[in-house]
């Protein structure tokens, strides 16, 4: 044996000592690879391989040099194991990764056993025949019962020690010694200190099973964890799939992120989170189990075991100990904590900071403090959100994972730099000093750890690293979900950060760019923030759609449709996880894994392999079941060649029945296991199958016919084809019936000659039709254009003007507005004027300005968007006026809703962006805006400012980032913060407080002009009534100032005056009404009077009593109309909750701004539009209408609030889906838009112009 030899075979037989057979076996499979590799080069030039054609007909036989092939054989044919072999080709096919099990002539005997981590049991082997040929094979391979075993995670990482699977290495790597992983440690770049064996007291809870105490604690885990958690979770848990009988699972939804509060309580409060290390301290452990819902479960012995382990060993748990004792010296009322995110040690080595590391106490005001900083004040009511990327961002959540007070993830820890020449490089400085010529680099331009790769490294198993993080079982899903979300928010905020150069826009919009010479990507469309390289994205969805259907085009349809799911049964998973008692839910890392490699075999069989043909191209989608298990479906396409044409082809590859269990005991065995119903009816009533659902039936039902059954009846085949025609098409509409749209064209034509003789030729009256039609289209932001094959008027003005909005914006008289801009200004109040010149000032220098004019109701705001307006219009420049409601537009000259002008999305979300691309014509629209008024500013979210915000700096500066807040643009705000706020859902007074202007970065900006003086009193004629009037005005001041029952903390009780209560009445709801709409049984048909009184109520369900008890005391025919409700059932795969989504269940379902199912009208009645129609015509949300008459498709109403009041319009049925559902369901209700408005909420007051109001409030409606 040659020293080459004898090299092999130590290293084979040190590794088999060591109970690494899987590891000897890709060794030895690695040398023979090589060496067959070597022969066939040399043999096959002396000896080429030539093919013998007549042996048989239907066998061909391949004759070929010796190189040990592995071969299964079918059939009852022979091999002869000499120089050449003799095998039917028809018979021969690989079997990868499974040995061939034949006799061999050595003298070596081996006895096969399964790889496991026992290793080789019993072995005999003879050391020059070893790396012979491949007759070990078959006891190095576990090829029991034909199962592809994957063997235990026995190889370690060079770089870290992790232990991996050999076929988790990476593809490039071909040393079979010595494979190179990248999964765990990318290589090596990723160095992170090991964590460290915790306590005692936490060793032994974690990993004594055979204790009832620590198995008590690991199935609570979780709740122990919460108990002691610095920082309190801000998401909320999913726990519908938790109520079956499958594992548990972890499922959040919305943004989640960690929230801390102040060191103390609240007077009145209990402590909570970090506050119970500092607050009565003497009874800790009471308090802290008086946050648990179910005692029985927590064992307060163990609470006192863990408390103690954390004040000896969590340095976090020090620091707010530290604090507490300053406290109790007294005589100190300002002090704060400064929980430190930097660290000035090396992330790569020190992981275990002190405590002045982690924390610092404050006397005072706070000098400096980093961006991520948490500075915790002694005592308020305030919750702050930590960052992701401060350093004790986990340890604060998950003080049992890093008992010492670890640190987590943290910003800029370099990788560790790799060597050239790909050796172990530990320490770059000391090899440059070592050798100068051999220079150490970076492999990417990105040297920095990102989350995904700290978390990656964290959860992998070590023997010299403690387990403390991968034995927490549903502690460590906790921690994975939380992790993850880290990762999605780091790539979110990177997103964000580089919004500018994201960009997305229409294919006409960049030939348009490309024509005018623009070279630079910026100039064009809108910011993204999801690009299609965001995995789960919008666009990322969309791109994988296209790309598939462009391969169904290409190719065809898939001929094979394959579903592989993970089982948690197999070899590997339990051999892995039986040893330490846990379950597969609980390590859900090492389910992916091994599904990933079983899966990465499987398509390797199916696409380089052919087993199931020739594969043309293929996808695969992988999805995680509710329980948390993997999945993948795959999509074949198979060569022409190869496809399954006939049943009984498809009948050899799946076949839907069971095999003879005499003739095929394998296959009927994993039928039987795999394949079969479980049990249910008597022995199994809890089968899930047993569950009831609809009972469906098809049936026709045809009409019985007297007489012969075979008589023919009359046939109108001409009345068969119109009943079953339809017109769908806007082009076949316009054909057959514009003569009847054109009816007033001629006559107001003759009209304008004063000629009633005109008449006009049917292309001449078309073109006038079209031109109309384009009109109405265009005040709705719509054209022809729109509608592909409809015909566009010739000559029409706005075309040839080129930008429709620029034109409609400039299309005012400057003389009119002039002369109305004259008489508004020399009303002005001082106070007035003061503000218009400091707001024109601002515009006639160009650099911008933000305002915020802040006056509450009657102060004159509207008259000062009126002034503004029409000055600017008489020097024919453009100013837009938006509000945040559509009522509110109303008021305005040229007012339209922010969201419609501004294209911002609904719902809006903090990463939102309006919808309007650079280079369009809103764009251009936006550049040559000199002035934007947005009156009622404070019922939007902050986030429709930061998304207008955005998208002006887009537009204005380029691909950069402008330093001016909305582009440079002067924008001016309006309203008061005494009334309506935004809308939060479900949201408390701190969310909706967060949620206004002033809570927005954008306030920082804004320059405050008021208005004091209540313009309504002093033009008010009668002065008996000035000084009740004036009185109840400053009472109402007084509410909104919270200046009542003081002092107060934000919680007080108001007195109303007695002059505005009703306190006599034994019907409330016939009181207030008797109260606001006095003699109602004279004046219900009064117009004037239901135009301006209303009652206010705090909820959907009083407005519609009050509004049904109204409508009973009207006399005359009642009509009742019912909506047609459905859902989207394209997310009803596998939901269970549209199971029970009957009609009559979504007929009873009712929310703000959706009409209810049934409708009750009566003519002369008072309704209110839900939906905006037609802003143009003044038919907003919030509009108020008299029903003048019913139809059965159709109302007819008159207008008695806006600005078009008088005017008859038709209101028909339209399809309603709520933007912002309440529901786990898209609902959509096909209903008139209106309700009848007597009552009405107290948000769809804001905007209304009413003399009486009765305020009904039968219960506190004011959020906590």
């Amino acid at each position: 044996m040659d020293s080459q030899q004898s090299k092999e075979y130590a290293i084979f037989t040190d590794m088999i000592k060591k109970k690494r057979a899987a590891k000897a076996r890709i060794y030895r499979k690695n040398v023979l690879q090589n060496k067959r590799a070597k022969r066939l080069t040399t043999t096959s030039t002396e000896n080429p391989p030539t093919l013998n054609k007549n042996i048989g007909r239907d066998v061909q036989v391949v004759r070929s040099p010796q190189i040990s092939p592995n071969i299964v054989l079918q059939g009852n044919h022979s091999v002869q194991k000499n120089k050449s072999q003799v095998v039917p080709s028809s018979a021969l096919h690989t079997q990868p990764n499974i040995g061939l099990n034949t006799q061999s002539d050595t003298s070596t005997s081996y006895n096969a056993t399964p790889s496991s981590s026992n290793g080789i049991q019993q072995t005999s082997y003879h050391e020059t025949s070893l790396f012979d040929d491949d007759s070990a094979d078959e006891y190095l391979y576990d090829d029991s019962e034909g199962y592809f075993d994957l063997g235990d995670p026995l190889f370690e990482c060079q770089r870290c020690g992790a232990n991996m699977w050999y076929q988790e290495r990476m593809n490039k790597c071909r040393d079979a010694a010595n494979p190179k992983f990248t999964l765990c440690c990318r290589k090596g770049k990723v160095q992170l200190p090991l964590l460290k064996q915790p306590p005692k007291v936490l060793q032994d809870l974690l990993f004594d099973n055979d204790s009832v105490e620590s198995k008590k604690f690991q199935q609570q885990i979780r709740t122990y964890n919460m108990m002691f958690a610095f920082t309190s979770p801000d998401a909320k848990l999913y726990n519908r799939f938790n109520n079956g009988r499958g594992p548990p699972n972890i499922r959040i939804q919305g943004q989640a992120c960690h929230i801390i509060g102040s060191m103390l309580p609240m007077p009145g409060q209990a402590p909570k989170f970090a506050q119970l290390y500092i607050y009565d301290t003497e009874n800790e452990i009471q308090n802290r189990m008086q946050g648990i819902r179910s005692k029985s479960t927590v064992e307060v012995e163990t609470v006192r075991k863990l408390s103690e382990m954390l004040y000896e060993h969590n340095v976090h748990a020090q620091s707010f100990r530290m604090a507490r004792d300053r406290l109790s010296r007294g005589n100190i009322h300002d002090l704060k904590l400064r929980l430190i995110s930097e660290r000035s040690t090396d992330g790569r080595i020190y992981n275990q900071p002190t405590v002045s590391e982690v924390a610092a106490l404050i006397v005072g005001d706070v000098d400096y403090a980093e961006k991520r900083d948490i500075i915790m004040e002694t005592q308020c009511g305030q919750l702050q959100r930590i960052d992701e990327f401060h350093a004790s961002y986990l340890g604060y959540q998950y003080p049992l994972l890093f008992p010492y007070g670890e640190d987590g993830y943290r910003l800029n820890v370099r990788h560790r730099e790799i060597c050239v020449d790909n050796k172990k490089c530990d320490d770059a400085d000391s090899i440059e000093q070592e050798n100068e010529d051999q220079s150490v680099v970076p492999v990417t331009k990105r040297n920095r750890l990102t989350i995904r790769e700290w978390l990656a490294f964290r959860i992998q198993c070590r023997t010299n690293e403690a387990q403390t993080i991968l034995r927490s079982r549903r502690l460590f899903q906790q921690f994975l979900v939380d992790g993850f979300t880290m990762m999605e928010s780091e790539r979110l905020k990177w997103l964000r950060k580089n919004q500018s150069k994201l960009r997305v826009g229409k294919y006409q919009y960049l030939t348009d760019s490309r024509n005018s010479g623009q070279t630079q990507g910026g100039n064009t469309g809108k910011r993204v923030v999801l690009p299609t390289s965001y995995v789960g994205s919008r666009r990322y969805m969309d791109q994988l759609y296209y790309d598939g259907m462009a391969i169904c085009s290409f190719v065809g349809f898939p001929d094979l449709f394959i579903t592989f799911t993970c089982n948690p049964n197999w070899p590997e998973i339990q051999r892995l996880l039986n040893p330490m008692n846990l379950k597969a839910h609980e390590r859900p890392d090492i389910i992916t894994r091994v599904f990933k490699m079983k899966f990465d075999e499987l398509l390797s069989d199916l696409t380089k392999k052919g087993l199931m043909g020739k594969v043309l191209p293929y996808m695969y989608t992988i999805e995680f079941q509710k329980r948390g298990l993997p999945h993948a479906h795959i999509l074949i396409f198979l060569h022409p060649s190869h496809k399954y044409p006939t049943p009984s082809d498809i009948d050899r590859i799946i076949s839907a029945e069971i095999s003879n269990q005499a003739n095929d005991p394998e296959l009927y065995s994993l039928v039987k296991t795999h394949m079969i119903h479980g049990p249910c009816g008597t022995p199994n009533r809890s089968a899930p199958c047993l569950k009831d659902g609809y009972d469906r039936i098809t049936a026709a039902i045809v009409p019985n016919e007297a007489g012969n059954d075979n008589r023919q009846g009359d046939i109108d085949e001409i009345k068969q084809y119109l009943d079953c025609s339809s017109i769908n098409r806007p082009h076949h509409v316009w054909k057959n019936t514009w003569h009847i749209l054109a009816d007033g064209i001629l006559y107001a034509q003759q009209r304008i000659a004063n000629n009633r003789e005109l008449r006009l030729s049917d292309e001449e009256l078309s073109n006038l039709t079209l031109i109309e039609i384009e009109r109405h289209l265009q005040k709705n932001r719509k054209s022809l254009k729109k509608y592909p094959g409809m015909p566009y008027p010739r000559g029409y003005v706005i075309e040839q003007l080129g930008n429709k909005l620029i034109y409609e914006e400039r299309n005012y008289d400057p003389v009119q507005q002039l002369q109305e801009f004259n008489g508004l200004y020399r009303n002005l109040t001082d106070e007035q004027r003061g503000v218009f010149k400091k707001i024109m000032a601002a515009v006639n220098s160009q650099n911008g300005g933000v305002f915020f004019l802040y006056g509450y109701g009657g102060t004159g705001k509207t008259y000062m968007w009126r002034t503004l307006a029409s000055y600017i219009r008489s020097r024919k420049e453009i100013v837009l006026t938006v509000a945040s409601s559509g009522i509110a537009s109303l008021l305005l000259p040229g007012g339209r809703t922010a969201h419609s002008k501004f294209k911002i999305p609904i719902p809006t979300l903090e990463s939102s962006t309006c919808n309007i691309d650079k280079g369009s014509d809103r764009a251009e629209l936006l550049k040559l805006t000199k002035l934007i008024i947005w009156d009622e500013a404070p019922m939007a979210h902050k986030f429709c400012f930061e998304a207008l915000d955005k998208t002006l700096k887009d537009i204005m500066t380029g691909s950069k980032e402008s330093p001016k807040i909305f582009g440079g643009k002067v924008i001016v705000f309006g309203g008061d913060f005494r009334q309506i706020l935004p809308v939060v859902p479900r949201g408390t007074r701190s969310d909706i407080i967060h949620a206004t202007i002033n809570s927005s970065y954008i306030w920082d900006h804004c320059q405050v002009l008021r208005l004091t003086k209540n313009m309504r009193l002093q033009q008010n004629g009668q002065a008996d009534n000035n000084f009740e009037l004036e009185q109840f005005s400053n009472w109402i001041l007084k509410v909104g100032d919270g200046k009542l029952s003081e002092p107060n903390d934000g919680y007080a009780d108001i007195d109303i005056p007695p002059e505005s209560l009703i306190t006599n009445f034994d019907d409330p709801i016939g009181a207030i009404v008797q109260s606001t709409y006095p003699n109602f049984n004279k004046n219900y048909m009064n117009e004037e009077f239901l135009q301006s009184r209303a009652i206010l109520a705090g909820t959907i369900e009083i407005v519609d009593a009050i509004n049904q008890y109204m409508l009973g005391l009207i006399p005359g025919e009642e009509r009742e109309y019912l909506s047609s409700d459905s859902v989207d059932r394209s997310e009803a795969d596998g939901n269970e909750v549209f199971d029970v989504l009957t009609p009559e269940f979504l007929n009873t379902l009712t929310m703000s701004g959706l009409p209810n199912h049934k409708i009750k009208l009566k003519v002369g009645i008072p309704i209110m539009l839900l939906r905006n129609i037609d802003q143009s015509e003044g038919l907003c949300n919030g509009t108020r209408l008299i029903v003048t008459r019913l139809a059965n498709h159709v109302i007819e109403a008159k207008i008695i609030s806006g600005k078009n009041i008088g005017g008859i319009t038709y209101i028909h049925r339209m399809d309603i889906t709520p933007t912002q559902s309440p529901w786990p369901f898209k609902l959509t209700r096909r209903q008139f838009p209106i309700t009848v408005s007597y009552a009405m909420t107290i948000n769809k007051s804001q905007g209304q112009s009413l003399d009486n109001v009765g305020l009904y409030l039968p219960r506190n409606i004011l959020t906590a």
